[in-house]
């Protein structure tokens, strides 16, 4: 069965899981977890998916890759549970791309 990357996107971090297509969203929780040397157990992680609307989509714990669509690099947003509140989880929060290098000329081959 073929195995992609799947790109976990947590504020200025992001995280490369292995999975398949077949595997449940709780199974990619539970990789999470261990690669956050356990500081958050899986049931304190939610992902999420941009809205084709507005917001963003929880993706839910029995749903699998593959029923949701998600193909080798795809892109997810993580978000953890905020132990100061009443127990709901914190808001998506990652900053824009900022290039490097942005005062670097084109190459003389693109023009």
């Amino acid at each position: 069965m073929e195995v992609f990357y799947i790109r976990v996107k947590h504020q200025k971090t992001t995280l490369f899981v292995t999975a398949k297509p077949n595997e449940s969203i709780y199974k990619v929780k539970v990789h999470l977890s261990q690669l956050l040397a356990k500081q958050k157990e899986p049931k304190q992680i939610r992902l999420l998916l941009p809205s084709k609307t507005s917001g963003y989509t929880t993706l839910e714990n029995n749903s699998t890759l593959e029923q949701l669509g998600l193909v080798n690099d795809s892109v997810v947003y993580m978000v953890y549970q905020d132990e100061t509140a009443d127990g709901g989880f914190e808001a998506v929060a990652v900053p824009e791309f900022d290039p490097l290098y942005s005062d670097i000329p084109d190459s003389p081959e693109k023009k």
